[in-house]
């Protein structure tokens, strides 16, 4: 019998209370509907938008490795940045079944998806905007208003959120290493390859590289 790795994703627990089930329940109907196995399943909570994602990077490896099937309930579950989403669908050592779609999805289709799903993202956010201004505008007060008061916890929260940042890089920059790569130049050129990017959008450099080791082993300065 067939085998395949299960994905799914939800990026908030608001609204979607049930979103893992559902995601479950559409890809384990699917893969009885077609002989496969389910032989591992990655559980994540995390956007769409962000390619520094653990379980999907953990079970795509897998995935090359073994030369096994990733299959996820729809196109978004996969990916919501068109980047990102195409560049996993046009990787030869990987391939990806669509359960909504069936095994063999046309790849346009998909890519016209996967452009479907970023809009959608991108209007969600637009909305969100929109309305925070519109509140702004009759007098709403956003934000903290005790900043000055809150000024030391919102210090250590970012220290804390930069070592829980770090994290999702170490786990994919020890996944290159145990590949076989060392060196930070090489690692950074294969995360780039993977278009990984870094918390501010740039490039992955070797001192990035460097910089997340080093603070693996010294909970130092967060520096990006």
């Amino acid at each position: 019998m067939k085998t395949a790795i299960a994905y799914i994703r939800k990026s908030t627990d608001k609204g979607q209370t049930h979103s893992f089930d559902r995601q479950l329940n559409l890809i384990s109907d699917f893969a009885k509907s077609e002989g496969i196995t389910i032989s591992q399943t990655f559980v994540e909570q995390a956007s769409g938008k962000s390619s520094i994602r653990p379980e999907l990077l953990e079970a795509l490896e897998i995935c090359r490795k073994t030369n096994t099937p990733l299959i996820v309930s729809s196109i978004s579950r996969l990916s919501r940045d068109v980047s990102f989403g195409s560049g996993l669908l046009s990787d030869p050592n990987l391939k990806i079944i669509v359960s909504d779609l069936g095994v063999e999805a046309d790849p346009f289709l998909l890519n016209i998806l996967l452009c479907v799903a970023q809009k959608e993202r991108e209007m969600i956010s637009k909305r969100t905007k929109d309305g925070m201004a519109a509140a702004k505008a009759k007098g709403v007060k956003l934000g903290n208003p005790n900043w000055s008061q809150s000024l030391s916890k919102a210090r250590q929260a970012k220290t804390t959120i930069c070592h829980k940042r770090d994290r999702k890089y170490l786990q994919l920059i020890k996944l290159i290493q145990s590949a076989g790569t060392q060196s930070y130049r090489g690692i950074a050129r294969k995360m780039n390859d993977m278009d990984i990017k870094s918390p501010k959008g740039r490039s992955i450099s070797p001192v990035f590289v460097r910089n997340v080791l080093m603070r693996s082993v010294d909970v130092g300065t967060c520096r990006t």
